[in-house]
């Protein structure tokens, strides 16, 4: 055996003695946790082998996971919704590297950033950890397949054609990297940026600030002629014609107006009520909470305003006649954005969802909400990366 072969031998034995102590550590915890080497792996390797930090942020994203429920997230959703949620993003699971990585591809520049209206922070980040489950099950069964440990991803995204208007993604941006970071650690293999203009060089100053540098250090910009770099990765069959290989499909956007035309009738449809405020008017939705043997039931609510100068709330008023501030009075948010909330309560009363156009610069002011109950939350209202106190 080589020198070279024998310190290859010796450092196998060693990740191999610490994975069994990670696990150890584990169990002490999450007695009944079963995942698998690659995953476990990722944690230690994200925590630079302090085994007490990688157990920490382990057992956070267990909770994460469980209070999300995120492995059954998408069993009763209505696919319709789902599939023209992912399919504003422009994006796909398509082929293997070399190294037989799953890989993934979006055209970001083909983007519309007015669809975001449409688009809660809780739709994109949905999206977001569905594409990062398929691709942690893709790299599990190439596992299974080949052997070693394909446990991180290849993305390539398309620039062409973005503009300034993108900086509306930066706030998701920054949600997306710290459920990566936190949840999806060491997952990221490489990420080639084609067709960047030039603009991207101030974009990409500020978006690095939202990644962790490891991350960073693994984005390859090309501005330039891409495709021999890419090849370097990839073979020919993997890429799309049109980024000049010969992969026989392609990144399409979904028509603008076929999004607008689903999402607001999917609104009519679900019973969101319209209602003009006159300045210095409110606006109240009241709605029975009964809760039976689940023993709490969640206030789930939706709306979208013309002027982000209105004011919101969300009481509760038990059957006993308590007051409780669900929501204390703030701005109602982002002017002609889809916002969602949901909140628990655990007994019987009723819940007042209130607009007030008191601060109002103008005389009228529109708002369109719906207000539900489920003795769960809601998906897609809430849904984000940090867990409750207690959890």
């Amino acid at each position: 055996m080589s020198s070279d072969e024998q310190k290859a031998a010796e450092k196998a034995a060693e990740a191999k003695e610490q994975l069994a102590l990670f696990r150890e550590e584990i169990a002490k915890v999450l007695p009944d946790d079963t995942a698998d080497d690659v995953s476990l792996q990722c944690f230690i390797d994200a925590r630079k082998g302090d085994l007490a930090k990688a157990s920490i942020q382990y057992t956070n994203m267990r909770k994460w996971r469980k209070y999300h429920d995120v492995a059954n997230y998408f069993k009763n959703f209505d696919p319709e919704i789902t599939t023209m949620a992912r399919a504003c993003m422009v994006a796909r699971h398509e082929g293997y590297s070399k190294g037989g990585h799953p890989v993934y591809w979006m055209s970001v520049g083909q983007f519309s950033p007015s669809l975001l209206k449409y688009l809660s922070m809780g739709m994109t980040m949905s999206a977001h950890m569905h594409d990062m489950e398929t691709m942690m099950q893709r790299s599990t069964e190439q596992t299974a397949k080949f052997g070693g440990s394909v446990k991180k991803a290849v993305n390539v995204l398309d620039l062409k054609g973005i503009g300034l208007s993108i900086r509306s993604l930066f706030p998701a941006l920054s949600q997306i990297s710290k459920m990566d970071e936190d949840y999806y650690p060491e997952r990221l293999h490489r990420s080639y940026i084609i067709n960047a203009p030039a603009l991207f060089s101030g974009l990409w100053s500020v978006i690095k600030g939202f990644l962790d540098p490891v991350v960073a250090s693994k984005v390859v910009i090309l501005s330039g002629k891409f495709l021999p770099t890419l090849l370097e990765e990839l073979d020919e069959e993997v890429i799309p014609k049109q980024f000049g290989g010969k992969g026989d499909w392609e990144l399409t956007p979904i028509p603008e107006k076929q999004v607008v035309a689903f999402f607001e009738g999917l609104e009519e449809k679900q019973g969101m009520a319209n209602h003009s405020l006159a300045k210095g008017e409110d606006f109240k939705v009241e709605q029975d909470v009964v809760v039976g043997d689940e023993g709490v039931m969640h206030i789930n609510w939706k709306y979208r305003t013309n002027f982000k100068d209105l004011g919101f709330s969300v009481k509760f008023t038990a059957e006993g006649g308590k007051e409780e501030d669900l929501v204390p009075h703030g701005k109602a948010g982002v002017a002609d954005s889809l916002i969602t909330g949901s909140v628990p309560v655990k007994t019987s009363g009723k819940v007042t969802v209130c607009f007030d156009n008191k601060a109002a610069y103008f005389s009228a002011s529109a708002v369109s909400l719906l207000v539900t109950t489920t003795p769960t939350k809601a998906r897609h209202y809430s849904f984000g990366v940090d867990v409750p106190p207690g959890c």
